[in-house]
């Protein structure tokens, strides 16, 4: 089975990447910002609750895992404005195999 999960951001936010992607580079570096960069940490069982998700569906099997991580990622991407560039070539998502055997 095929889902298609798209994820719609503003144009204006990804707009706003390679400023927020300078900003970090900057700051990594220790070198002079506009203003110290904010990144929200946002762990996947925050994001399953601003989803209103319950836990059993992301403990479900590895594909609900999966599905459920996206969609995580999908509910940052589209709704929290932090320092945080927006990826727009590739999302990495592991496994969270350790819920799964109840780590």
């Amino acid at each position: 089975m095929r889902e298609r999960i798209d994820i719609v951001v503003p144009e204006a936010a990804l707009a706003a990447n390679h400023t927020k992607a300078e900003r970090l580079r900057k700051t990594h570096a220790f070198e002079p910002t506009d203003r110290t960069p904010v990144v929200a940490d946002i762990q996947q069982m925050t994001a399953l609750g601003a989803r209103a998700c319950r836990f059993g569906r992301y403990v479900r099997s590895p594909r609900d895992n999966l599905r459920e991580q996206i969609l995580n990622h999908k509910w940052r991407i589209e709704n929290v404005r932090d320092d945080q560039p927006i990826p727009t070539e590739r999302l990495t998502i592991v496994p969270d195999l350790g819920c799964l055997r109840g780590v």
